[in-house]
Order: structure tokens, then C-alpha cells, then sequence
């Protein structure tokens, strides 16, 4: 009998319950769609600090904290200031500098930054040759450059 009552009570409301669950549908996919994209990676990456059986790579007994200092080193290096401005280097030669085969992660409206083609061009060189050489170190005009079409594109 109490089942029956509850059965009758949800189909006099159907309309009430769908419409809600519509609603609560359209307003999680415009919330969803509103967020600035977030992007998350892991890596696996070869340190040398140990090999693969375990054991250390100079045949030395190692202690614990030794190896989670080598890795602590490994990473501070990684987050460096050097590091950070290079992978910033590599970002914007990859839109400045990509055809249609890839796809670039930022796009510029024209007009937003004034800058000629050649000096862009002029710009990718260089950033070229830094990252080859992994020297993150511009001169003042170059750097005004890079850091004007790295805020333009919101890698600043």
C-alpha cells in the first residue's frame, strides 16, 4: 500500500522531477563550459639515480635520503627559472611558427600586437638558437619583443 502511494506521488510529479534534472543538466554543462581550461600531465622520465633492477648505478650503498635529495635536485631544476623561460620559448616558436599541419595552442587576433612580419620572423631565430643552446638569456630588444607577443598570447 505505501509503495503504491509513493508510485502515485512520483507520477503526479513526473513533470516537477524532469524539468528540475533538465535544468540541473543545462546548468552543469554551462558552468562546465564557462571554466578556463586547466591541463594536468604526468611524467615518466629516466634520472640515472638508480637503474632498473634497483640497485644503484656505481655499485655504492646508497642511502634513503641521498636519493630523495638527487630527486628533490632533479626537480628544483626542472621548476628553475631557466627552464620555465626555455619551455616558455618553445611555446611561442610553436605558435609563431607552426603551418597548418599543427595546430597552434593560442591564437593572435591581428592587430594586437604591431609587430612586422620579419621581425616575427627575426624573433623565431632567435628563440631558435636559445633553445638549442638552452641559454634562456635575451638582449633588451629581443626581450621586450618576446615578453610583448608572450603576454599577447597568455604566456606571461
Amino acid at each position: 500500500m505505501d509503495f503504491q502511494y509513493y508510485i502515485n506521488i512520483l507520477l503526479r510529479r513526473k513533470w516537477a522531477i524532469l524539468l528540475t534534472s533538465l535544468i540541473a543538466a543545462v546548468l552543469a554543462f554551462f558552468l562546465a563550459n564557462s571554466l578556463p581550461p586547466k591541463y594536468e600531465t604526468a611524467v615518466y622520465m629516466q634520472t640515472g639515480v638508480l637503474n632498473y633492477d634497483g640497485g644503484e648505478t656505481d655499485g655504492t650503498f646508497t642511502q634513503e635520503f641521498q636519493i630523495n635529495a638527487r630527486f628533490d635536485n632533479i626537480i628544483e631544476q626542472l621548476r628553475s627559472r631557466k627552464m620555465l623561460r626555455l619551455e616558455a620559448f618553445r611555446l611561442l616558436v610553436h605558435d609563431l611558427d607552426s603551418d597548418e599541419a599543427v595546430i597552434p595552442f593560442h591564437t593572435l587576433k591581428k592587430g594586437v600586437v604591431n609587430m612586422s612580419p620579419e621581425e616575427i620572423q627575426h624573433l623565431i631565430v632567435i628563440l631558435k638558437k636559445k633553445i638549442e643552446d638552452m641559454d634562456p638569456a635575451l638582449d633588451l630588444e629581443t626581450d621586450a619583443a618576446f615578453m610583448k607577443l608572450s603576454n599577447a598570447y597568455g604566456y606571461d
